[in-house]
């Protein structure tokens, strides 16, 4: 293992992303982030998964607490809620029927 090789690729990766450690702060970091994912997701190879695995985490932090995101991200978690309950809905009324028996007062 070639340590130096490594620091070396580290820094130069650290250079070339368009965010900092601090992670993507800005509409135009979050746009160029999400550009290279997409040029690589378009021509996928596995040697890129790792690039991918350094872009996902602040593209997604990003996408969770940024401005432009809070209205987006209320009605999705809204509707996930509501789809939840409707599933259980649906479940309670399957094991209701007569040919199944499970006591679902405990669900």
């Amino acid at each position: 293992m070639d340590i130096k090789k490594i620091k070396f690729l580290a820094k130069e990766l650290q250079n070339a992303l368009p965010f900092g450690r601090e992670g993507i702060v800005t509409p135009k970091e979050y746009a160029h982030a999400l550009a290279i994912a997409d040029e690589l997701t378009d021509d996928y190879k596995d040697s890129y998964a790792i690039l991918l695995d350094v872009l996902w985490p602040p593209i997604q932090r990003y996408e969770g607490t940024a401005p432009e995101f809070i209205e987006f991200n209320e009605r999705f978690a809204r509707s996930e809620a509501e789809n939840k309950k409707r599933q259980v809905e649906l479940i309670k009324s399957r094991l209701n029927q007569p040919e199944i028996d499970v006591d679902i007062d405990g669900l």
